[in-house]
Formats: C-alpha cells, sequence, structure tokens
C-alpha cells in the first residue's frame, strides 16, 4: 500500500472518530439542556429513571424533527427509551469505518462526555446514554454505553 493511500485511510478514520465525538456530546446536550429547563428541578429529583428517561424522549421527539442531520457523514433517525438508558440512533453514510470498533470509540468520547454537567445529571441518577450508530454500507452496528462509572 502506498504511504499516501495509507495517510489518507488515517485521515478519514481519525475525521470519523472526530465525527461520532461530535455527535455523541452534541446531540444529547441539546436534547437534555432543552429537557431540563423545561422540567422543574424538584419534579426530576422526585421521580423514577423510567419517567426521567421518557420525558426525555418524548421531549426530544416533539421538539426535534427527526431524521436530521448531524454532519456530512451522520445522520440522528431516533432517540428511544431503553431500560435506564436514553438510546440516540444514528446512521452513518459514506465514511471509511474499516477501522473502527465500540472500543476505541468509547475511549476517544470518555473525557468529553464525561466533562459536560448537562449529562452527568443523567449519570447521577444511574441513566445510562446510548448511541447506536449504523453503518448504511454494510449494515455493521455501534453500540456505546456510556455510564457514570465510565466517568470516574
Amino acid at each position: 500500500m502506498s504511504k499516501n493511500k495509507k495517510d489518507w485511510r488515517a485521515i478519514l478514520k481519525d475525521k470519523m472518530a472526530l465525527i461520532i465525538v461530535v455527535t455523541m456530546i452534541a446531540v444529547p446536550g441539546i436534547i437534555i439542556r432543552a429537557t431540563m429547563r423545561n422540567t422543574a428541578k424538584d419534579t426530576v429529583q422526585n421521580s423514577t429513571n423510567e419517567s426521567v428517561i421518557k420525558e426525555a424522549v418524548e421531549y426530544a421527539k416533539t421538539n426535534s424533527s427527526f431524521p436530521f442531520k448531524v454532519d456530512e457523514v451522520t445522520t440522528a433517525t431516533d432517540i428511544t427509551a431503553r431500560t435506564n438508558a436514553i438510546r440516540y440512533h444514528f446512521l452513518v453514510v459514506g465514511a471509511d469505518t474499516s477501522n473502527l470498533s465500540e472500543e476505541s470509540i468509547k475511549e476517544s468520547v470518555i473525557p468529553s462526555v464525561c466533562s459536560k454537567d448537562d449529562l452527568k445529571v443523567y449519570f447521577n441518577r444511574g441513566i445510562n446514554l446510548e448511541y447506536l450508530y449504523t453503518i448504511n454500507e454494510t449494515g455493521q452496528e455501534y453500540l456505546i454505553t456510556m455510564q457514570k462509572s465510565d466517568c470516574a
């Protein structure tokens, strides 16, 4: 393999990792900030995790138009309530993902996700954030789960 071709793949790999990092931080942060602004703090504190998750998902679906483009290769397709988690669904189209893995994605985003106070509200309640990326061309799925212990 020529040096230029190898460099090109490394650049695409780094670009894809950066896109995933931005997506994992920006989209949930926007939804969470909006949800928290529209929910009385004491109501959230006195609610069950199931009701907090359900409210966050309902609010996001009401106030966002799914699907929507996050960047040139990523589309947010849905947000769903899971048991003790909020799951964000993304479709990735036209990106070289041959060197990606769930572990490498997670390792690259932990510092950024864990530094966001908006996300700590959920982590402190024991609510996880899940990011499901589906690669359009291959059907490959990457499920990343972020939880409070990741930020310890």
